[in-house]
């Protein structure tokens, strides 16, 4: 399915991989065969890409297809960079120890706030990660959690590539890996990625069999430090497989449960979710609470039950959702929510507020805001 791919990186860490591979291949001393299957396997994975445009242009669905011009991509290319540049700078404001956990959406949000939009940034409405491994950990954790976070990564990494003969093969297999972690997003949440990772260390730890005390003195370091190093690590790394997995397990189970309580009425949604235990998780539970807010609110709007938007809902959306989640559709909920309630202060606040981010979009509300003074002006002649 790459062709229908729209991500460029995926792309992109296909063609170097592959590239990567046959260098590994070529300075390996592989055989003719070797070579020769390289060479298919190169010419059928080109010869399925350009097949499957042609087949799709040839049914007519060409319109599927990812575009790979730069002119489709621009506003990809513009919104990455603003994400870049904003988290380079928080971390340059905190160098040492970040800005938190979880804190680079009030930072991206915070940087137009205070500066308003620049000609060369590009504001983009929901932005929770900068798609960029080094800087997302620079500007939460600062160079203390970069040394903790990506530190035993990056010198294990090194180690494998110093020491080991396939360090071609392992470079292929984790361009990929670094490709996505720098311009992507699933070093958050793609496991797959990080099998590969696994498989690569595996390899990089197979020495040549000429050498058989290469894996030995991988395996087990002489010096006793080198041998500590090497412990932790493993340790290191069992831990955040544990985490990890257990982790998974809580948010698999919440998203179930989330998804049941999509199709309850107002009522036994608030007598299920007032107290339910997924609140109170150390992790997840905050964004739970914003989010359950927003469900309730959506069902007192479409069960039209209006009076208790003010006493149920509005006192948690103002004191937490707006305040921690500053996007544009909270933005558009709380104008939905003022209009209802004809809090008028409230409302042009709020859309002088959103000007800072989209001024376009401050205007329409500025000028809807006309038009329901205008209307309302006559209903009372």
């Amino acid at each position: 399915d790459l062709p229908f791919v729209r991500s460029k990186t995926a792309l992109l860490g296909v063609i170097l991989g592959l590239l990567v591979l046959g260098l590994h291949v070529y300075f390996s001393g592989a055989n003719r065969q070797t070579l020769n299957r390289y060479g298919f396997t190169l010419a059928l994975t080109l010869l399925a890409y350009f097949g499957a445009v042609w087949f799709s242009e040839f049914l007519a669905l060409d319109d599927q297809l990812a575009s790979r011009t730069y002119e489709a991509n621009q506003s990809s290319f513009s919104t990455r960079y603003t994400m870049w540049v904003i988290g380079f700078w928080g971390f340059l404001e905190k160098p040492l120890f970040g800005h938190g956990l979880g804190s680079y959406l009030s930072l991206y949000m915070d940087h137009f706030g205070r500066y308003g939009l620049a000609e060369e940034l590009t504001f983009y409405r929901m932005v929770s990660i900068p798609h960029n491994l080094l800087i997302h950990v620079l500007s939460e954790t600062g160079l203390f959690g970069f040394l903790i976070i990506m530190g035993p990564i990056i010198w294990l990494g090194l180690r494998l590539l110093r020491q080991s003969d396939n360090h071609w093969l392992v470079l292929a297999l984790l361009t990929p890996i670094l490709l996505h972690s720098q311009f992507e997003y699933p070093y958050i949440a793609s496991g797959a990625h990080y099998w590969l990772f696994g498989l690569a260390l595996v390899l990089g730890l197979i020495g040549d069999g000429a050498k058989p005390l290469l894996l030995k003195r991988i395996i087990v370091p002489r010096r006793k430090a080198a041998r500590l190093a090497f412990s932790g690590l493993t340790a290191y790394a069992l831990a955040g497989v544990v985490i990890v997995t257990s982790l998974s397990n809580d948010v698999r189970r919440i998203t179930l449960d989330f998804a049941s309580s999509e199709i309850m009425p107002l009522g036994q949604f608030l007598e299920n979710q007032a107290d339910a235990p997924a609140l109170d998780h150390p992790l997840f539970g905050k964004r739970l609470r914003a989010i359950t807010n927003l469900q309730a609110i959506n069902k007192i709007f479409a069960e039209q039950q209006l009076d208790l938007l003010r006493p149920v809902a509005l006192p948690y959306f103002e004191a937490y959702v707006l305040k921690q989640y500053p996007t544009p559709p909270v933005w558009e909920m709380a104008i939905k929510i003022y209009g209802t309630l004809e809090e008028d202060e409230k409302l042009l606040a709020m859309i002088d507020y959103i000007a800072l981010y989209r001024p376009d979009r401050a205007a329409e509300l500025r000028a809807q805001y006309g038009v329901y003074l205008s209307q309302k002006a006559n209903r009372l002649q």
